[in-house]
């Protein structure tokens, strides 16, 4: 703030225009036999230098909206009954930021989830989970009862700060029901379920769940696939939904598939030599799935048609287990760290090492990413395209056993990966790989007040 400073002689002086635009000039004085003067507007009576210096702000150029602004640093919190503050204030309700986009704040606040890792409880512990998956920027996990009753839940956040909420998934007949894969294909919600009736000879069906929020309401349909090695993924690409599996029947590798999410899926054998199958998508006008020749063979294999009945079959030097297809690349997962990926299942694959020891996960959310353990060490590592600079993350993760292939693999839009670890009976994992997240101060004081951070 400045003070006006009139040329020599000229101070009080002001032009006074009249309607029909004649100027009249003059000194101003008051006449208004005023019993106390009053104190005049300037600079040392309104934003004195020592008061910008005490709220850090700059002498000649701030004005007192910017004094009022600084009585409240980046950081403070306030409460209050309004519902807002404006751009400059979020509210304290434990939700996550990048520190890269506050800095000021993010410097203040460490970070909130370090490099590790740390289990979740999804829903109630008459569950056991069986998949986990970050879609549409939810944590979501999947879960039944041990006890034949076909009941599933699902558990879903959009943060790790807050609480978890669970809706139940259909329930299916009297048997074993595995809820294994849950998939957002920008219109619903779509998971996948082995179910095993109590009266099955050996063999499972699989079943299709489907709804517009992950609360629900959620349709159930039975496809015509029957089997047992259900892959653990369902996949979605180029309008076309796959999974894969073993016929019961003539113990072939098969996917099934649907244009549809509600209607049309039918099952078709996978080439003549896959014994069984893990992952199967459609990509590039061509059906394409993974898997191995026999049990214990190190051998991997991957094939290929375009109209589910010539299928081109191609062997690889280790077995293959996953597939993600994203930013215009198909990629595969082999058991000795290494991706495979084109542009095109038609042709040649470029191979490259993103992790030491096996790919027990791998998918697309954004970028590609892939998990594994080696030892105990948990591997993650990451890119945009597969051709590009893999950023890798480890550490010790003992104790902690990465299912393979792993039921979940992916990255959410705030830096961490989970992953579904078996080996818990009532809960999952979560790794975080960002010491970039911070978490914003949690308070509640009950209505009608609300807490607020200073964030800029």
């Amino acid at each position: 703030m400045k003070d006006r400073i009139p040329a020599p002689g000229k101070a009080n002086r002001v032009r006074i225009t009249q309607d029909d635009g004649q100027a009249v000039e003059g000194t101003l004085s008051y006449v208004d036999d005023a019993i106390q003067a009053g104190s005049r507007y300037t600079k040392q009576n309104v934003l004195p230098d020592d008061v910008c210096d005490a709220l850090n702000i700059d002498r000649g150029g701030a004005e007192p909206k910017d004094a009022f602004n600084a009585c409240w640093a980046v950081g403070d919190i306030k409460t209050t009954t309004r519902a807002s503050l404006g751009a400059n204030w979020h509210a304290c309700d434990g939700s996550n930021f990048v520190a890269a986009e506050l800095p000021e704040l993010g410097a203040i606040i460490g970070p909130s989830i370090e490099r590790g890792f740390k289990r979740f409880a999804p829903f109630d512990s008459v569950y056991t989970p069986t998949a986990a998956q970050v879609v549409n920027g939810y944590y979501v996990a999947l879960g039944g009862q041990n006890n034949n009753s076909g009941v599933g839940v699902i558990g879903y956040t959009d943060s790790l700060t807050k609480p978890w909420a669970s809706a139940a998934l259909p329930t299916i007949g009297g048997g074993q029901a595995q809820w294994m894969d849950i998939i957002y294909d920008g219109r619903q919600y779509v998971a996948l379920c082995e179910y095993r009736s109590q009266n099955s000879a050996g063999g499972a069906s699989a079943y299709i769940a489907y709804a517009p929020q992950l609360w629900g309401p959620w349709v159930l349909i039975e496809t015509p696939a029957y089997g047992d090695n259900f892959s653990k993924k369902l996949l979605y690409s180029d309008g076309e939904y796959c999974f894969a599996f073993r016929r019961n029947t003539d113990l072939n590798a098969a996917i099934c598939r649907s244009s549809a999410v509600d209607s049309g899926w039918d099952t078709h054998r996978v080439g003549s030599k896959l014994r069984s199958v893990y992952a199967a998508v459609y990509f590039g006008g061509c059906y394409v799935a993974v898997g191995y020749f026999k049990d214990g063979d190190s051998e991997g294999f991957y094939t290929y048609s375009r109209d589910l009945t010539n299928w081109t079959e191609v062997t690889v030097d280790r077995r293959l287990e996953h597939i993600a297809v994203g930013n215009g690349y198909l990629v595969m997962g082999d058991s000795a760290g290494k991706i495979r990926y084109a542009t095109s299942p038609v042709g040649s694959f470029e191979v490259k090492q993103v992790l030491t020891g096996a790919i027990k996960g791998l998918s697309y959310a954004g970028k590609f990413v892939a998990i594994g353990t080696s030892g105990s060490v948990f591997e993650a590592a990451e890119a945009a395209t597969p051709n590009g600079t893999w950023n890798k993350y480890t550490w010790n993760a003992d104790g902690v056993w990465i299912h393979s292939p792993a039921t979940c693999v992916a990255a959410s839009n705030n830096g961490l990966i989970m992953a579904y670890a078996p080996g818990d009976t009532e809960t999952m994992t979560v790794f975080g790989y960002s010491d970039d997240l911070r978490s914003y101060p949690k308070i509640d004081l009950g209505a009608p007040t609300k807490s607020f951070i200073r964030i800029r």
